[in-house]
């Protein structure tokens, strides 16, 4: 359990280095669309990963409850299957 742990935490440490956070600015906020986040598994103590909804290139990570969501960088996709972004492919179908 706790090498799954550990592995899970450097797996997220390599895709947060990859990615970059979305912000919304909240001086503005009626300006902006803000996504419903998904449904989370809580408790848990393992980060998990799930697609965005009708953009291939942006994907939410959960973790106690919690969600944040991210952007791939430069043009790649969220890769559900290996949870990493990665060069668009057959795998994503953008609404």
């Amino acid at each position: 359990m706790r090498n799954l742990i550990i592995c899970s935490l450097a797996l997220a440490l390599i895709t947060l280095s990859f990615t970059e956070a979305v912000t919304t600015p909240s001086s503005h906020p009626s300006n902006h669309y803000t996504p419903k986040p998904p449904r989370c598994p809580y408790p848990s103590d393992v980060i998990t990963f799930l697609p965005f909804d009708g953009d291939c290139s942006r994907y939410w990570e959960c973790y106690k409850g919690n969600s944040y969501l991210f952007q791939c960088p430069g043009g790649l996709w969220w890769h559900q299957t290996i949870s990493v972004c990665d060069y668009p492919g057959d795998y994503c179908a953008q609404n």
